[in-house]
């Protein structure tokens, strides 16, 4: 009895890491089409690759953090203000990107909102103002800190491998064996019956 329970909690462990990988390389891999990330149930996971948000303050985090960003609607966008630390997509040495740094001046001109940002590590605002249809989501408060470096092996193309491919295969061809396995000792329970 025992050892039926710890094969079938076995099962369950193995179908849950399996999950646990294919929703994490989902989301790492996923298209990043527009101004947008790939989420779960409203939130993204964001890999912070600078230090521009360093510092004592309860919501700041460093390179290599993984942050949760919650994604906002259009019409959530006209509530942010100064002090909010938003998600925006952004060009950083002419290519596309997603930055995350805190509001500090809300404008709304003629019914147009646009935010001046600041990372709280760095000295000046940002140079560009962001409009709303820049913006992503808000940040949580949440992180997983050097979580952003875990995230970022698995989007390369070793961390796909080691990371899943393998992973996978060791499962497929365990449940191969345990299959072959099964059968052979049905098999021989038959080879037995018949005699």
């Amino acid at each position: 009895m025992l050892k039926k329970c710890l094969s079938i909690l076995k099962n369950i462990l193995l179908w849950v890491i399996v999950a646990v990988m294919v929703l994490v390389i989902f989301l790492s891999l996923a298209s990043r089409q527009g101004n947008t990330l790939p989420s779960i149930l409203g939130t993204s996971m964001v890999s912070v690759q600078s230090d521009s948000m360093a510092g004592d303050a309860k919501d700041n985090f460093n390179k290599g953090d993984l942050i949760f960003v919650k994604q906002l609607k259009d019409e959530q966008k006209a509530d942010l203000k100064a002090g909010d630390i938003i998600t925006f997509a952004d060009i950083i040495e002419n290519q596309r990107t997603f930055n995350t740094h805190r509001i500090v001046e809300v404008k709304n001109v003629g019914g147009i909102l646009s935010f001046t940002t600041q990372g709280d590590n760095n000295i000046t605002t940002d140079s560009e103002r962001r409009l709303a249809n820049d913006i992503v989501g808000i940040y949580n408060g949440k992180k997983i800190t050097n979580g952003g470096e875990a995230f970022d092996f698995i989007q390369s193309k070793w961390g796909f491998f080691f990371c899943l491919i393998v992973p996978l295969a060791v499962f497929f061809v365990w449940r191969l064996f345990k299959l072959i396995k099964a059968y052979s000792q049905y098999s021989v329970a038959k080879e037995k019956d018949n005699n």
